[in-house]
């Protein structure tokens, strides 16, 4: 059973808070049992099964953004942002697009025991292509949230124009078309 870093769930606790106990109530509601003690067990270190983590991000991002069609790319977004500390941001702001994207199979380790990222370049052009290889049973919502968390990277680097285009028509290798100027 794959597995991704509980980080995530402890950023959602903290933004329930902030909006307040309606919003934490209706998003438990949501909840089946065993997926409601996995939210309230994890603590950032732990390793959470990504099936459970993916009816999490299901249940709460309507929650957090109840109008937004991209309710959970908006999440993946906003939990970058969040997640990119300053010292992070110090260093990020000074490289470029495609150094951060060729670190992409580093990170991608950080918070998940399963998959394998590539990267397809050709240089001087502002596009790449980010493939998540021998992870098919990797959830919908896990890859939008993806990217999300793909695009705050990169717009800390100061690249204008940013696109994602995810592909999901061949699960042995999920793909972000990624585009800057």
């Amino acid at each position: 059973m794959a597995k991704t870093k509980g980080n995530l769930i402890i950023f959602l606790k903290k933004r329930l808070r902030e909006i307040g106990k309606e919003a934490e109530d209706k998003f438990i509601q949501k909840l089946d049992p065993d997926v409601l003690d996995v939210y309230r067990s994890t603590l950032m270190f732990y390793w959470v099964p990504v099936e459970k983590m993916a009816k999490i991000i299901e249940a709460v991002a309507p929650v957090l953004y109840p109008s937004d069609p991209k309710a959970i790319m908006k999440l993946g977004r906003e939990f970058g942002q969040n997640n990119l500390t300053t010292v992070y941001r110090v260093f990020l702001r000074f490289t470029t697009v495609p150094f951060l994207i060729e670190k992409a199979a580093k990170f991608w380790k950080l918070y998940n025991d399963k998959g394998n990222v590539k990267v397809v370049r050709r240089e001087g052009e502002n596009t790449a292509l980010l493939l998540v290889e021998d992870y098919p049973d990797l959830p919908e919502s896990m890859r939008e949230l993806s990217g999300g968390f793909i695009l705050s990277s990169l717009e800390i680097t100061n690249a204008k124009n940013i696109q994602i285009a995810r592909d999901d028509r061949d699960p042995v290798s999920w793909k972000w078309k990624i585009t800057w100027k």
